[in-house]
């Protein structure tokens, strides 16, 4: 009985180490591009399901400022003031979006739509900046010249001249950059 049973682990083993090659492991952009982004909830206290997701359509910042419900009045001087296509261009940008309730508080914007789409410019950068980005102070040139203020924090801010915006929705992706909500129209 013994022989048998030494007999029968003997061809398990041997099975078991057959000269078949191991598959190769996944690489890690394989891996990676299975893997479905998780949302996070934004600022305002939505639900993951409210929360826009990584742009993975084709969006631009431009589109990702449509499909963003309190972005309406940053929507129509988009469009007014022709800015829809410096931004819907290759980028990379960002863009500090100032929300329907900013604008509300902002007061009278300038009726001149050369002097709205200086003012718009100048809350876009000429490259993207993710708020994980966002760990030191620094001063960098917006696309309309000016030059903004970004500061680290729980949550970051940008400023400019007197005006200074919290970050209260962030990363927002785009195929051309990346788009935050600000609390705050810098002026």
């Amino acid at each position: 009985m013994t022989r048998l049973l030494l007999t029968g682990l003997l061809a398990l083993t041997m099975t078991a180490c057959g000269s078949e090659e191991p598959e190769e492991p996944a690489s890690i952009s394989e891996t990676a591009a299975s893997i479905e982004p998780m949302p996070a909830a934004g600022a305002d206290g939505g639900t993951l399901a409210d929360a826009p997701r990584p742009s993975t359509s084709g969006a631009t910042v431009v589109d990702r400022v449509a499909e963003t419900g309190d972005l309406t009045t940053l929507r129509r001087l988009l469009r007014e003031s022709g800015v829809v296509e410096d931004l819907a261009a290759e980028g990379p940008f960002t863009l500090f979006a100032p929300s329907d309730a900013a604008f509300a508080a902002a007061g009278d914007l300038p009726s001149d739509p050369e002097a709205v789409r200086a003012l718009l410019l100048a809350h876009a950068l000429p490259f993207r900046v993710p708020s994980a980005d966002l760990d030191i102070e620094q001063s960098v040139g917006s696309v309309g010249g000016p030059e903004l203020n970004l500061a680290p924090g729980s949550p970051p801010t940008v400023s400019r001249g007197g005006t200074r915006a919290t970050i209260v929705r962030a990363d927002l992706d785009a195929t051309n950059g990346v788009l935050h909500v600000i609390d705050s129209v810098l002026r």
